[in-house]
């Protein structure tokens, strides 16, 4: 026969007063570096320090160039508008169009050439070779005539001096221009078939009497 068993219930008392506080645990791992935070503004500017003392003068070894540009024009030789420089380095420049005048500054010392030339035709041109510049000075050319005596048949020779006739201007002096098989003997129309004067050759003269007949004395 079974016993009922009853289990008695006892009430709680009051909780007991809190104990003193336990010793302090040691300090845990230090954690990661947060990110930086942004710049601040920039302080005032401080003052301007006293300026150091001057240094020695230096030795520019640089001369200047100058010169004059003229063209025969009209008959008479006039400054002109001319388009200088120097081969191989960058001085260039234009010649003043009223005086023909020039300079070129800050040339280093040595030995230089220089071109003058009408701006648009390189074949009315000048060149000064050789050029000596020496540090502090300049080295002045003179004049420069950039005309073309050597083949203008307007300008053969000097400025002014024209070819007649329609003649071409061959290394500074006139050619006659012949026609009909004729040839220019000492500037004068000739022909040497014929000329007891020119007869085969100019100059060659048949002896006194004689004709020319296709170039031949007799």
């Amino acid at each position: 026969m079974l016993r009922e068993r009853r289990v008695l219930r006892v009430p709680r008392g009051p909780a007991g007063l809190l104990g003193p506080a336990g010793a302090t645990g040691a300090t845990g791992a230090t954690g990661a570096t947060g990110p930086a935070g942004s710049t601040g503004p920039s302080g005032p500017q401080g003052a301007t320090g006293p300026q150091g003392p001057q240094g020695p003068s230096g030795v520019a070894n640089v001369g200047s160039v100058s010169a004059t540009v003229e063209m025969c024009v009209g008959g008479s030789v006039q400054p002109t508008s001319a388009l200088v420089y120097m081969p191989g380095h960058a001085f260039s420049g234009y010649s003043d169009p009223t005086t023909g005048a020039f300079v070129f500054d800050n040339v280093p010392d040595g030995s230089y050439s220089v071109i003058a030339e009408q701006p648009g035709n390189s074949s009315e041109s000048a060149t000064v070779p050789s050029v000596s510049v020496a540090s502090g000075s300049t080295t002045n050319l003179g004049t420069i005539d950039i005309s073309n005596y050597q083949t203008d048949p307007a300008n053969c020779g000097s400025c002014g001096v024209a070819c007649s006739g329609g003649g071409s201007c061959v290394g500074g002096s006139c050619t006659t221009v012949c026609t009909g098989g004729q040839t220019d003997c000492d500037g004068t129309c000739t022909s040497l078939q014929t000329d007891p004067n020119n007869c085969g050759t100019c100059g060659f003269r048949c002896t006194s009497g004689q004709s020319c007949v296709a170039s031949v004395c007799h």
